[in-house]
């Protein structure tokens, strides 16, 4: 999983704007290993203890017409 999470994390247009965490781009890859550290032991706890941030239940899934898959807004 730490795989993932760092690719997705090197993925990431350092021109776009914050999201509604407001973290921008630049945090997240300025040390990539601490963030991913720091995101895994998060999902991980998430998904041991099977619970959701109500923040995240609110958001509505989106179609990407690029790629052609639901992602969250």
């Amino acid at each position: 999983m730490t795989e993932e999470i760092r690719t997705t994390i090197r993925q990431i247009k350092s021109t776009k704007a914050a999201g509604p965490d407001n973290i921008p781009a630049e945090a997240l890859k300025s040390d990539i290993e601490v963030t991913t550290n720091m995101l895994h032991l998060l999902f991980k706890k998430i998904w041991e203890e099977e619970q959701v941030l109500m923040d995240w239940k609110r958001t509505t899934p989106h179609q990407d017409s690029k790629e052609r898959r639901p992602e969250q807004m």
